[in-house]
């Protein structure tokens, strides 16, 4: 009986015996797991050491970048924390809570002007 591998190796292998069952002491052929003390065969058969090594650091890579991922969303969670903390003691100031860095900037130099300064590029003057 004629055994092929599914992994491109020892195609042709006939280990000689016409039953169905795989033998585990052969050197090719029978589960495809096949070529165990001959290393400097790497006929794309997966099942070696090196293929599963480079497999084991992709996945403890991709864990890496997931923990860094879950690391910087804590972060930014954080950062909502300290902003939400930051609106309410702006709120008891009695500035709006919605204001940015830029809303807070023109509202000073409407204040100024009200008060007969003007913002020029080079500073404030007034009239």
């Amino acid at each position: 009986m004629m055994i092929t591998n599914n992994n491109n190796t020892n195609k042709n292998y006939d280990d000689g015996d016409d039953d169905d069952d795989d033998d585990d002491d052969d050197d090719g052929g029978g589960d495809g797991g096949g070529d165990d003390d001959d290393e400097d065969n790497n006929n794309n058969n997966n099942n070696g050491g090196e293929h599963k090594h480079k497999r084991e650091e992709e996945k403890s890579e991709r864990e890496r970048e997931r923990e860094r991922e879950r690391e910087r969303e804590r972060e930014r969670e954080r950062e909502r924390e300290r902003e939400r903390k930051s609106d309410r003691e702006r709120e008891k100031e009695g500035e709006s809570v919605g204001d940015t860095e830029s809303e807070r900037r023109r509202r000073g130099r409407r204040t100024a002007k009200l008060r007969g300064r003007k913002h020029t590029t080079i500073g404030v003057k007034r009239w």
